[in-house]
């Protein structure tokens, strides 16, 4: 069930583009509690030392297997030196990783004060050049060397082979692992960003074959089919899907073989409708046929999805993931292409990555239009308090005078909170609104990579 790739033993000298880095990554790592998620524990103790940005191309170089040797390492011997042992093994695990966000980090302008100055310290001054080196061929074949491992690629089944050479040489989504599901031995593949398998672990899927469109839009109708193809990994989800799947569940939006545009959703079982025992019963049976239980969306273990998927996966729709060709889909003749299928799905980002803005900033204008109106309604409030006010000046005695500037006040101090609660939510929408300009950069980065 669980393989680990073979690690490479050559230790180079440690440098000091990661020195500093490592130390604090060292330190944040062995207070961490258990069950937390590591990347994330780890950018949010070191955005309070180097700012939100650093922090996430910091914790972005490091390996899955960097992060859980160490933790593990840590955990053994509780000796600072550990961690910096580990940190000299292997000549991309750490330090080329390291030296990537150097380079990267340098052209940035918005690194301001403090963030700088521990920007200035991580990054050598002979990695901040302007001079752009393309790599060369012996380069590429030990980079290509790296991410592919022999003893993997022979275990996997022929459209699997096909998706890990591909990520070896052409790396299409850096820092991103990957995930496909085989139909024919009902089972899922995950591999973490440096093309490392992390686990193989049983998983449900339609109950029909082939790859038309899934129509299913209730429980229990339409056409229940799991479409070969590419897919977006989301955690985007609608409420109802929440209440009925459980927390454990992303969306999933993605390009079939067939070129038909596909939404399903991977979860994990579920107790509704009398499902959870024969669900969970089908996929700890050792046969392969039985899988063949859902609407469409793919089925996964409550604590395969806890271990192997959730820890792994951000869900930004920026992780791929496949599925490969049925009997059926392989009789009809449909081929699984996945430079193609590659090639598909970058547009599909940006497209989602459009959608996403466009309704951000649907939102940003309906808040803006309530807080201007509620800015209105107090300037009117106002007027008629004061006006009021002067009528009870004249008249101390006219107790209804009053209690109406009382309940304008009242009204007042309400409409100020709706503002203050408002301006709470735009916050967070600029913030999604910066996410998105910095998800679409990245998309086209990786649009000029693949093409």
């Amino acid at each position: 069930m669980f393989n680990n790739a073979e690690k490479l033993n050559t230790p180079e000298k440690e440098t000091s583009t990661y020195d500093l880095v490592i130390s604090a990554v060292e330190r944040i790592l062995k207070d961490m509690p258990e069950n937390e998620n590591k990347r994330f524990y780890l950018t949010e103790n070191l955005s309070k030392e180097y700012g939100k940005e650093l922090a996430e191309k910091i914790v972005g170089s490091l390996t899955d297997a960097f992060l859980i040797e160490t933790k593990i390492k840590l955990d053994k011997t509780k000796n600072i030196n550990g961690l910096r042992t580990l940190a000299t093994v292997g000549k991309v695990a750490v330090p080329l990783a390291m030296a990537s966000v150097a380079v990267a980090l340098n052209p940035f302008d918005d690194i301001k004060g403090e963030t700088k100055k521990v920007a200035e310290k991580i990054i050598p001054k002979q990695e901040t050049s302007t001079t752009e080196k393309n790599p060369t061929e012996e380069e590429k074949n030990i980079s290509l060397n790296l991410r592919f491992k022999g003893e993997i690629y022979s275990t996997l089944p022929e459209g699997g082979k096909e998706i890990y050479k591909y990520f070896a040489e052409k790396n299409p989504t850096p820092n991103r692992g990957y995930q496909f599901l085989d139909k024919t031995n009902a089972t899922m593949y995950i591999f973490n960003s440096n093309n490392e398998i992390i686990a193989k672990i049983p998983t449900g899927f339609g109950k029909e074959a082939g790859d038309e469109s899934n129509t299913s839009t209730e429980y229990n109708k339409g056409r229940m089919t799991t479409p070969a193809g590419i897919y977006l990994i989301s955690n985007s989800v609608n409420k109802a899907d929440v209440e009925e799947y459980g927390k454990l569940q992303y969306s999933l939006y993605g390009v079939s073989i067939l070129g038909d545009k596909i939404f399903l959703g991977q979860h994990q079982t579920y107790s509704k409708h009398g499902e959870l025992e024969p669900r969970t019963e089908k996929l700890n049976s050792v046969q392969a046929n039985d899988n063949n239980f859902s609407n469409g969306c793919l089925n996964n273990r409550e604590e395969d999805f806890k271990k192997y998927i959730q820890p792994y996966f951000k869900g930004d729709n920026s992780e791929l993931l496949f599925v490969l060709q049925d009997e059926k889909s392989k009789k009809s003749g449909a081929s699984f292409n996945v430079d193609l299928l590659v090639k598909q799905i970058f547009p599909l980002i940006l497209e989602m990555a459009n959608q996403e803005e466009k309704t951000y900033r649907e939102s940003i204008s309906k808040i803006k239009n309530i807080i201007n109106i509620n800015w209105e309604d107090i300037a009117n409030l106002q007027n008629k308090q004061n006006e009021l006010i002067i009528k009870y000046n004249k008249n101390k005695e006219n107790y209804s005078l009053q209690d109406k500037i009382h309940d304008i006040k009242e009204l007042i101090k309400a409409k100020k909170g709706i503002i203050g609660n408002n301006r709470g939510e735009l916050a967070v929408y600029y913030t999604k609104m910066k996410d998105i300009e910095i998800k679409r950069r990245r998309v086209e980065e990786m649009l000029v990579v693949n093409n």
